[in-house]
């Protein structure tokens, strides 16, 4: 995604003075609490069982068709052809999808792990459109392990929510596959 703005922002005054506090705050943090990088792949963002949070003063979802979707449906096809190719040497081969950056929220014992998304929101927000579509279509076309696993990567264990009906039945959120 090199080619794209996805992870480009637009500079407003507002951000400055709330991206130093968020600096002054990890400083106050201590010592003993480091920045990682690492490289991850998705299935390590989104299948810990971590609740991300988008932090109020992130700008609204504006992805638009031709800077932000296009090069990244040019990457997801890119690598799909590389999966499938007959070359298992390429199946290894990671595929940079720009910096996320999150910040790690103080939680009770017990409690789900919860992140602040500080950097990619947008990114993660259309990587997760994606993979929902994506299962939906498995679904649909009744292909039970890819939809499995790509549920793996949209739902959280444990955490299936229910809807209650007007009779008052809960009735189940989403269709299993």
């Amino acid at each position: 995604m090199a080619s794209s703005n996805c992870g480009r922002r637009r500079r407003t005054g507002l951000e400055l003075p709330i991206r130093a506090g968020i600096e002054a705050a990890w400083r106050q943090k201590g010592s003993n609490q480091d920045m990682k990088a690492d490289t991850v792949d998705l299935a390590t963002i989104f299948g810990k069982p971590v609740r991300y949070l988008v932090p109020l003063f992130q700008r609204p979802y504006v992805w638009s068709l031709e800077k932000q979707w296009e090069p990244l449906w040019d990457d997801i096809q890119a690598v799909a052809e590389r999966q499938l190719d007959d070359t298992p040497a390429n199946d290894a081969i990671p595929h940079f999808m720009g910096a996320v950056v999150f910040d790690q929220v103080l939680t009770a014992t017990g409690m789900i792990e919860s992140r602040y998304v500080i950097d990619g929101q947008q990114r993660l927000t259309t990587l997760q459109l994606f993979i929902s579509a994506a299962r939906s279509v498995a679904l649909e076309l009744s292909l039970a392990k890819p939809c499995q696993m790509l549920e793996k990567l949209l739902f959280k264990r444990g955490y299936r929510r229910e809807r209650r009906s007007v009779s008052g039945s809960s009735t189940p959120s989403r269709a299993n596959c």
